[in-house]
């Protein structure tokens, strides 16, 4: 689920592993160092010493920064690009995460790679300058303290990534399919309702908000692929979401074809309050949704659901059917996605 996203490390993990890999392939490549100082120490009719020491200088800067600006580059890639998310997982990214921030952080992540990258080549022709080892020692002691400076920048930022990382890689999957999303209150029976259509077992519980994330799942009608979406429970607090009911509203406003809309006639919550939900969310769906009403816990609660279904009590407008029967329900659907 969610998406494919590095997870960077912390930035003096980067350093370590930067110099390091530096010091281990220069110590691994001494003989071919060694073969190639000895020929520019005749060319130039220099120390070979110095020459040894200028080209063990030169290959850990390309060491290092070829090694950070690749792992930042990365990172910056496995991000996905804001600007062109569906409008679901903007809203649901806006929602979970700073997003300028986030723009921010991977624009500097960007900078630090570009400014290491010219930065080592500049130092790699002080380097060529140099008249001494002693010189060169200076020169790349001085690289490895501005290389640290730079990375250090990215400390918090770093970190503020991570957090986006985890958060991002628990976003449901979610295809360009025809989409049926059901809602309702906490603890209402969507989530048993969401199993019997799909065959899916996601955990079910007696107690609100056991469906901590949207639960995605599939089925065929009339021989076409459906995508299904069983959202947390939502409460009519629409002030003060938090993040789990953001998530459910997100969806129902920019992902549903069809909404199932569970009541639940044991009464966990006042019928009035279901019902003043399924109006305030009827308020908010694109005309071209399909709206329909499920009647849960039929099997212990017959005679309340047959008293509503029969009443005045639930939705009488045109268009939205309510059913207690699954069989019912699933003829319902079809006939949805066939109009």
């Amino acid at each position: 689920m969610g998406f494919d996203v590095l997870m960077p490390e912390e930035a003096d993990r980067y350093l370590e592993i930067a110099f390091r890999r530096a010091r281990v392939k220069v110590e691994g490549n001494r003989v071919s160092i060694r073969k190639m100082a000895s020929q520019q120490a005749r060319k130039f009719n220099s120390p070979l010493n110095l020459e040894e020491g200028k080209l063990r200088a030169a290959s850990k800067i390309n060491i290092i920064s070829g090694y950070l600006s690749s792992s930042f580059d990365s990172i910056m890639k496995s991000f996905p690009s804001i600007d062109n998310l569906t409008p679901f997982y903007r809203q649901l990214l806006e929602v979970s995460m700073d997003k300028g921030r986030l723009k921010k952080c991977l624009a500097s992540l960007n900078w630090i790679a570009k400014r290491i990258t010219k930065m080592s080549g500049e130092y790699k022709e002080r380097i060529k300058r140099a008249k001494s080892t002693s010189q060169v020692r200076g020169i790349i002691n001085s690289y490895y303290g501005r290389v640290k400076s730079l990375v250090d920048q990215l400390s918090d930022n770093i970190l503020f990534l991570r957090e986006c990382t985890r958060k991002l890689r628990k976003f449901p999957t979610i295809k360009e399919l025809p989409t049926i999303i059901i809602t309702g209150f906490p603890n209402i029976g969507k989530t048993t309702l969401f199993s019997k259509l799909t065959s899916s077992k996601p955990e079910i519980n007696s107690y609100p908000f056991t469906t901590r994330r949207i639960n995605v799942s599939y089925m065929l009608i009339n021989k076409e692929k459906v995508q299904i979406l069983d959202t947390p429970g939502t409460l009519a607090r629409f002030e003060k979401m938090n993040s789990i009911e953001r998530q459910a509203w997100i969806a129902l406003k920019t992902l549903s074809n069809i909404v199932i809309y569970v009541f639940d006639a044991t009464e966990p919550y006042p019928l009035a309050m279901q019902l003043a939900l399924f109006e305030r969310i009827k308020k908010e769906l694109s005309p071209a949704t399909r709206l329909l009403c499920y009647m849960s816990k039929e099997d212990i609660a017959e005679k309340a659901v047959e008293k509503l279904l029969k009443g005045d009590f639930l939705p009488k407008d045109k268009g939205i059917k309510c059913t207690s029967k699954l069989q019912e329900l699933r003829r319902l659907i079809s006939s949805s996605i066939s109009s």
